[in-house]
């Protein structure tokens, strides 16, 4: 609300329902909704609003005090000194002059818009409102006892207005795409009507600052939240939740041990956790139970305490388990080897490493888990692996691999036309076709020429020379 103190800051004290300042009293005993605005006490007392002068004081007591409204007011709203509210659906307007002893009320009180009004605003200490799609205004200058009424209310554009804002005072609006405004000079009796309708050339100017009255129903604190079962339970910590409380601004967080709140967890009593639904807890032991409750605030106050809501925290974590045999399947030189490794429980994904020793030449070890490659020599090597969970826990074992010798490829051929086809295994790819030319007489020797490429497929056709007495081939690993 416009004006609108913090009564803490202004000099007021609460004390046994009675609010207080310069240790005089200022309300009786069991008042709401205690506001200061524009330096002046505004409370509630049942269903009815009151003011209180602070022009005089006595040895106990400050000023005037008195109702304002009607009973069962509600939107109430302070412009300046003055008092807006709506009493059923008309809004009443009180402008708090005069204070009648008789009854110990203040002000002139009436209604200063009828019934069927509706968008009521407060503008430039003026009132606008709609009845159907007609703007009004009402000056609020002159008060009329019988039947109590205030101001002249009319109309002050035609029906249909759009885009209705006051500038300066005066209203301005659009009809199509013709602007229009109102100099509210004069008021018309009957039918009616305020000022004189005028079009406006350029584009509508910017605003004053427009009070709603119904945005400031019943100062109350927020209602109780609703407090929902936590979501992301670890071992050390979840994370506490709850819905939103219409007109929060925040919320207050106690987390403890023991579902009565006789004490709290660290750091969580009545911790202001901001204008958020959710809040992690961490720091918790594992398989213990943890209770959380929260409450709404606004400026008006603080709301109940939300239902407890319980949670458990998971057991503590642990390590992955090697499953796969520390032995590994042995492989042979020259041929591709692939060995996947398997753990269980911890926490997935895993990822697998070499801790010490090493794997045989040309193998090697994905983070997955699987030993692959092509073995290069023979060899029974040693070696540790280790195997450690998302949450950082590991385990480790000793592996023995074997690798053996070369099992020589078994070679197809077949003589088509002039050209010798020569095929083997496909898992044998990377192997070398070696050819020599000696004469039957001479047979086999060393000198050995490798067929180019032939690393690169297992299959290949080779020229055949009749006046080469004898070729021979072979498949060899390098």
């Amino acid at each position: 609300m416009p004006g609108e103190t913090d009564p803490v800051a202004s000099g007021y004290t609460l004390s046994n329902g009675v609010w207080y300042k310069d240790g005089l009293s200022v309300t009786p005993s069991g008042v709401s909704e205690f506001r200061i605005v524009n330096g002046n006490p505004y409370w509630k007392y049942r269903n009815q609003y009151y003011y209180n002068s602070m022009n005089s004081y006595t040895a106990t007591a400050w000023g005037y005090s008195g109702p304002c409204t009607q009973a069962g007011a509600t939107c109430f709203f302070v412009s300046g000194h003055q008092v807006f509210y709506m009493s059923g659906a008309t809004c009443h307007y009180n402008d708090l002059t005069t204070y009648a002893f008789a009854s110990s009320s203040w002000g002139n009180d009436g209604p200063c818009a009828p019934s069927t009004a509706s968008g009521i605003q407060v503008i430039d200490g003026a009132l606008f409102y709609t009845v159907g799609t007609t703007y009004y205004y009402n000056d609020l200058i002159a008060f009329t006892a019988q039947p109590a009424s205030w101001g002249y209310g009319g109309s002050c554009t035609q029906s249909g207005a759009s885009s209705f804002r006051v500038s300066g005072g005066f209203p301005y609006w659009n009809i199509s795409s013709t602007h229009y405004y109102n100099n509210l000079t004069s008021f018309n009796l009957s039918p009616a009507y305020w000022g004189t309708i005028n079009t406006y050339s350029s584009g509508l100017p910017a605003p004053d600052t427009a009070y709603n009255i119904c945005d400031y129903a019943y100062i109350v604190p927020p209602p109780i939240p609703t407090a929902n079962s936590a979501s992301g339970v670890t071992s050390g910590g979840f994370t506490a939740n709850w819905s939103t409380a219409s007109g929060a601004t925040g919320y207050y967080l106690d987390v403890s041990a023991n579902s009565g709140f006789p004490s709290f967890l660290a750091g969580f009593n009545n911790l202001d956790v901001g204008n958020v639904v959710s809040r992690n807890v961490t720091g918790l032991s594992a398989s213990t139970t943890y209770y959380y409750r929260v409450r709404a605030y606004d400026s008006a106050g603080t709301s109940g305490n939300s239902t407890t809501i319980s949670v458990t925290t998971a057991a503590p974590p642990s390590p992955p388990t090697i499953a796969s045999p520390t032995i590994l399947t042995s492989g042979n030189v020259g041929l591709p080897y692939s060995q996947s490794l398997s753990a269980s429980g911890g926490v997935l994904p895993y990822v697998w490493s070499i801790t010490t020793g090493g794997l045989p030449a040309g193998l090697s070890l994905s983070g997955s888990g699987v030993v692959s490659g092509t073995p290069q020599n023979t060899t029974n090597d040693s070696f540790t692996l280790q195997v450690t969970g998302s949450n950082g826990l590991y385990s480790s074992a000793a592996f023995d691999l074997s690798i053996l010798g070369a099992i020589p490829p078994t070679m197809v051929s077949a003589l088509i036309g002039t050209n010798l086809y020569i095929s083997w295994p496909t898992n044998y790819l990377g192997w070398e076709l070696q050819t020599q030319t000696n004469s039957l007489a001479v047979g086999l020797s060393t000198n050995w020429v490798s067929i180019t490429n032939s690393t690169l497929v297992t299959a290949t056709n080779i020229p055949v020379y009749k006046w080469v007495p004898a070729q021979f081939f072979r498949m060899h690993f390098q």
